[in-house]
């Protein structure tokens, strides 16, 4: 395959012959082929577990940066159960052995228990009176008495 190219600026013009090189017959790839075919569900497998402890450590990493960031708002026992799961979690990335199915299971544990985090630091921030969690500044009753319904018309 012949390419060519031209310097706008000087008119000069030069051509590149690209050319296909390979020392494998066509019989050699078709082998590679096969034998790629006969391996993708084994590979599909691998790529499974890897994404599976993938996000095994993500989620982790999520759950210990949740707790850190809410600090003393997170209920002492609510704070040791994940430790303990972030520990497991850690433990299992770290060992090449685990199985899929554990990191999954694990992925699913660290899911809950970021829910958890995430609905206690806030039921408890709710409960202190703190400001409401829109941002309004006025002390959030805990109730749904501040709701106002109307209506809206324009002139």
């Amino acid at each position: 395959m012949d390419e060519k190219s031209k310097d706008e600026t000087t008119g000069k013009e030069q051509t590149v012959t690209i050319t296909e090189s390979t020392n494998l017959d066509k019989s050699e790839v078709d082998r590679m082929i096969r034998e790629a075919e006969q391996h993708a569900s084994e590979d599909r497998q691998h790529r499974e577990a890897i994404d599976a402890r993938h996000k095994t450590d993500s989620l982790a990493y999520q759950l210990k940066r949740l707790l850190k960031d809410l600090g003393e708002k997170v209920p002492m026992h609510e704070k040791s159960r994940c430790d303990q799961l972030i520990a497991d979690a850690r433990d299992a990335v770290k060992d090449e052995n685990t199985d899929k199915q554990r990191h999954i299971q694990l992925a699913s544990d660290l899911q809950q228990a970021l829910s958890m985090v995430g609905a206690a630091a806030y039921r408890q921030a709710n409960s202190a009176g703190r400001t409401a969690p829109d941002g309004g500044g006025r002390p959030n009753s805990g109730s749904e008495d501040d709701v106002v319904d109307a209506e809206f018309t324009e002139r």
